[in-house]
């Protein structure tokens, strides 16, 4: 994966000093609301209406993407607690036993939510 990121960022290198060396001329940037003008080259324009579009794009994808973050910290909160959960009720579990007052189930005895309905009494959960 690195070298397929090399083999994409030294041509746009080689192409942006390209871009440079051949758009050198000096270009008057007057901004509109106050009265200063910039000499720069053209090339420094070219490369900051790049950057404010990249670093806009990534503004606007980071804002969209808000609701996917905040589902994601929810749901990391709740795998936290359910873990505290189980690991407390797993310490319960092992430090009770047959020998503690949890009688084990015998080999006939009928299992199941209602294994002991049939024995007469009443038949609702």
């Amino acid at each position: 994966m690195r070298r397929l990121g090399w083999v994409i960022t030294i041509p746009l290198a080689v192409v942006a000093v390209v871009f440079a060396v051949n758009n050198n001329a000096e270009s008057v940037v007057s901004l509109w609301l106050f009265p200063i003008e910039l000499h720069i080259p053209l090339y420094a324009v070219a490369f900051a209406g790049i950057i404010v579009g990249f670093i806009v794009g990534a503004l606007i994808a980071w804002l969209s993407s808000g609701r996917w973050r905040r589902m994601a910290r929810q749901e990391a909160r709740q795998t936290e607690s359910l873990k505290r959960e189980l690991a407390q009720a797993e310490a319960r579990a092992a430090g009770r036993g047959p020998a503690q007052g949890i009688a084990a189930p015998s080999a006939g005895a009928p299992a199941g939510r209602y294994a002991g309905a049939s024995q007469g009494g009443n038949d609702t959960p």
